[in-house]
């Protein structure tokens, strides 16, 4: 697990904050690149690339950028997300867990057999018809589009059951995006991983769906148990795992976030542990991001 020290960060971001921010970016970057190499060598000739990881992970940027690392390497790379194969309403009741609640990361919501199947035909070169997931109605659109790679095309499959051979099938190469660092306060406290990827959801919800982040936070132990249950057990499968953190990320959401986390109610504990690694953070404007960072995934055209 990768630590980063919260004051070496912003003693970094003082000395010449757009130089450490474009460090950050490049050694992100480098990373996507090696993870690509490293699949190619795995599996010469495949023309699927499974990339699966937890939510906040990064998963659909990380897709992209493989896709053109890909790409440069003579392999035209697409991107194919699995979100678009899941179950609309009209199919039947959504899983629940042990506690009653909508399981949201259980691949029984997922059209599985409609998956392995486009994945079969991919592998041996056909076009396929994808289907397309509306999420405001839970439910898929009437539409399909055409899908087909290039001569020696690789399709870059996401999502967060990619790895699980039981969707999948299991014979691919494959990348794990773990958005796996932590925040170590002067003090020693450290801001785990799970946090890191909730308060990206945090501001990518408030963001792009204009979610209260209470709402996100009443899901929160949902999704962790999702992970625990779903994802995390087929880590292991991955022929390598790249780190997705950025190590000043944190003075993001002390700019996005912080201000929305509510002083009491419900989740005032987490809430209270979130508020202080976040102060504990020199601020970054959303100006200061690049525009093809991964970071716009959770927070996106804000300064531009």
């Amino acid at each position: 697990m990768k630590t980063y020290e919260i004051a070496r960060v912003g003693a970094d971001m003082l000395l010449d904050p757009r130089r450490y921010i474009r460090q950050c970016e490049q050694d992100l970057s480098a990373r996507l690149e090696e993870a690509a190499a490293q699949c190619l060598r795995a599996s010469c000739q495949g023309s699927v690339l499974l990339l699966s990881g937890p939510s906040g992970a990064g998963k659909t940027t990380t897709a992209h950028k493989l896709a053109g690392a890909l790409t440069q390497k003579g392999r035209p790379g697409r991107v194919l997300s699995m979100d678009d194969y899941f179950l609309g309403h009209s199919a039947g009741p959504l899983p629940v867990d042990e506690f009653g609640e909508i399981d949201l990361e259980s691949p029984a919501r997922l059209d599985i057999p409609l998956l392995q199947g486009h994945l079969a035909r991919l592998r041996t070169g056909e076009t396929i018809d994808v289907p397309s997931f509306d999420f405001s109605r839970q439910e898929r659109f009437a539409q399909t589009h055409a899908f087909s790679l290039e001569p020696e095309g690789v399709a870059v499959v996401e999502g967060i059951h990619a790895l699980n051979p039981e969707v999948t099938g299991g014979q691919d190469p494959g990348i794990f995006a773990s958005a796996g660092a932590a925040f170590r306060a002067p003090d020693g406290a450290v801001l785990y991983p799970e946090r890191l990827r909730l308060l990206r959801r945090l501001s990518r919800d408030r963001v792009f769906r204009g979610r209260p982040v209470e709402d996100t936070l009443a899901m929160f132990a949902s999704v962790s148990r999702g992970e625990q249950k779903y994802i995390f057990p087929y880590r292991d499968r991955a022929d390598v795992c790249v780190e997705t953190g950025l190590a000043y990320e944190l003075g993001l959401y002390r700019t996005l976030v912080l201000p929305f986390l509510p002083a009491d109610g419900p989740y005032s504990t987490l809430c209270a542990e979130l508020r202080y690694f976040l102060q504990l953070a020199l601020p970054v404007q959303p100006s200061d991001v690049p525009r093809d960072s991964l970071l716009r995934e959770f927070i996106g055209e804000e300064g531009l």
